[in-house]
């Protein structure tokens, strides 16, 4: 952790919210997908993108959505980039995946498809995803998945509605056979900032959660993964993380490109830098002013309770995402940073809070079925 963070020529990472269409409307969702949104790119736009990671030779590609099995060249995409050497993964709701599917994902040999649960029950995970059925798809595609001979994982967002049921998800994905869990938090991007000050983990909550992720670590049967920011904020509150955490590598090692071509410093932020319409990945990594101003940030440039803080130089200030939702400001402090030995009498910026509405968690639609025409 200690050290600048490197910035790289080209992301080596790149994430990629291949469409906006989803048939589910999941209440924490970071793109707020559901119909089909106009601007998506074009089969030829997608595969000039996809040539245009593997000539700049990337390491990883991260494919969502929406729901990408509702594109209909997904595959076509896939095999492009795995035939140029890409390391390609998929996060997927479940809900269209089929044995057919299955093998076709195994064939192209992806890292890992990850299967979306938010509950250990149906009646908490079809909540949160507004569709009466979810959970039972989602516990369908991880069969399938796992029949298949497929690498697969599942993701869980945490929340304070669902923290109390970890010990029961990890039981029931050890029954199944899952051999990963993936776990982040609540994140104030997309729909997810309508319902994050209801929802979003507090100091008690993150104990809990770093209770049970050292109550389980080394255990053979379902390894706990935690994804950013989670981890930072575990070391923050604690000084130690089952995970070490890293420090942001948003608009330095890693972006995320949007169904329609505009492009985010990751899948957290909200704020286009610029668009591959017309132009391409690299001269906007190269040349968007937002990503110079991100990758300025270091522990002399943090502000607020940032500049008292002895561990500044070590986290760079955690979630950037974070900062810029609550404050505008990439070089703020992390508004959930956890730290208790900092001292509160500095001047924070303005807060962007109360310009957000707060809604309670809606109810599943018990009249929503299929992808909703949506397709």
């Amino acid at each position: 952790m200690k050290g600048p963070v490197p910035t790289f020529s080209y992301p080596m990472s790149v994430y990629w919210n291949i469409t906006s269409i989803c048939n589910l409307r999941c209440d924490h969702c970071l793109s707020r997908s559901g119909k089909k949104q106009p601007g998506e790119l074009t089969h030829a736009q997608a595969m000039q993108l996809v040539d245009e990671l593997v000539e700049n030779r990337v390491f990883f590609l991260y494919i969502a959505g929406g729901e990408p099995l509702l594109r209909k060249d997904l595959f076509q995409v896939i095999e492009r980039a795995r035939a140029g050497g890409v390391r390609v993964y998929m996060a997927t709701n479940g809900t269209y995946m089929t044995p057919e599917k299955a093998a076709r994902i195994r064939d192209l040999e992806l890292e890992d498809v990850l299967v979306s649960l938010d509950g250990v029950d149906a009646r908490t995970h079809d909540r949160f995803r507004r569709v009466p059925g979810a959970y039972r798809d989602a516990l369908r595609a991880m069969d399938t998945l796992l029949d298949a001979g497929v690498r697969m994982s599942v993701g869980t967002v945490v929340c304070r509605q669902t923290i109390s049921q970890l010990d029961g998800m990890f039981d029931l994905l050890k029954d199944k056979g899952v051999p990963v869990w993936r776990l982040t938090g609540m994140c104030p991007v997309g729909r997810g900032h309508e319902i994050y000050y209801q929802t979003g983990l507090g100091v008690d909550e993150i104990r809990h959660l770093a209770g049970f992720v050292e109550a389980h670590t080394g255990d053979p049967a379902v390894r706990v993964h935690l994804d950013d920011p989670l981890p930072m904020k575990i070391w923050a509150l604690q000084g130690k993380a089952s995970v070490q955490p890293a420090k942001c590598g948003a608009g330095r090692a890693l972006c995320c490109v949007q169904y329609d071509g505009s492009v985010t410093p990751c899948v957290l932020f909200d704020h286009p830098v610029g668009n591959i319409k017309g132009s391409s990945l690299g001269e906007v990594w190269r040349t968007a002013p937002f990503f110079s101003d991100m990758r300025a940030v270091d522990a002399d440039t943090l502000t607020g309770k940032c500049t008292s803080c002895s561990k500044a130089v070590d986290c760079n200030g955690a979630c950037r995402a974070h900062a810029w939702f609550e404050y505008g400001d990439v070089k703020a402090p992390d508004p959930v940073c956890l730290r208790e030995d900092i001292p509160e009498d500095y001047v924070a910026p303005p807060s962007r809070r109360r310009m957000l509405p707060v809604v309670s968690v809606a109810p599943a639609d018990e009249t929503a079925h299929g992808c909703g025409g949506v397709c």
